[in-house]
């Protein structure tokens, strides 16, 4: 039996037109990738087409003969112009059913290129709509890291192409207490951000969120010298500001 693999996908440009951010979510059993990118002028239709391609791309370089892949994303655009529109636009010379041109050919040409590609390796290919804003996990992630990317881009700090930290994708493992004493401690993945959704497990259970103030300068919602955190306790920040803080808490309910 073949790997069977979901990737969601979504793109942002802010404002838009302006600068824009794709990012891209890949779930495979217990394993997670995360990539994204943008563009310093952009659309929100051409990030969520470049969200599409780089699926396509990812699929077509890591799956072979008999695996299947389902794209998840809450742009119509995106799945439209790969799953419904694309035969007939190829059979009219790459216009639209009224004739004219139609847009960010591309894209659309460079998506085409990637099906054709998928179906000759015998992978199954197919696009699923999912709902925007409605608390579905790996579509609230790939829309906060679009959103987060094409900010990146407009304070000049983006890239065309970037793969995130690995320990994004997976919840934390059980750490040693720090203590002489033989006390249970664990890992837990301190949110950074206001409101983000809780896409891995160990961000639902995170007793201390950090706020940005302004600049990139940021602050905890709890006085560092509480029991709960430790400036020792940091291990990494991811460096789009938006991810995790390691840090080891008393023992509480399973993450």
């Amino acid at each position: 039996m073949g790997r069977s693999v979901v990737i969601y996908g979504d793109g942002s440009s802010i404002p838009n037109p302006g600068p824009g951010g794709w990012a891209i979510h890949i779930i495979e059993g217990a394993d997670r990738q995360e990539f994204c990118g943008g563009s310093a002028k952009s659309t929100n239709n051409r990030m969520e087409l470049t969200a599409m391609c780089e699926a396509l791309r990812w699929a077509l370089g890591n799956l072979g003969r008999g695996d299947r892949v389902e794209i998840r994303m809450d742009s119509q655009l995106a799945l439209n112009s790969a799953f419904e529109w694309l035969e007939g636009w190829k059979k009219r010379n790459w216009r639209k059913a009224s004739g004219e041109p139609i847009l960010n050919p591309d894209l659309v040409t460079a998506i085409d290129q990637a099906l054709t590609e998928i179906r000759r390796k015998g992978i199954v290919a197919h696009g699923t709509w999912v709902k925007g804003h409605a608390s579905e996990p790996g579509n609230e992630r790939v829309d906060e890291l679009a959103g987060l990317e094409a900010k990146a881009w407009a304070a000049g700090k983006g890239v065309q192409f970037r793969k995130l930290n690995d320990a994004l994708a997976h919840a934390a493992a059980p750490a040693p207490s720090p203590d002489p004493a033989p006390v249970e401690s664990r890992i837990a993945l301190i949110r950074i951000g206001r409101d983000l959704p809780h896409p891995h497990s160990g961000w639902s259970n995170a007793l201390i969120v950090a706020e940005e103030v302004e600049n990139g300068m940021w602050k905890l919602n709890q006085p560092v010298d509480t029991p709960l955190f430790h400036p020792d306790w940091i291990a990494e920040v991811h460096p789009l500001h938006d991810a995790l803080i390691k840090a080891s808490i008393p023992a509480g309910p399973e993450i």
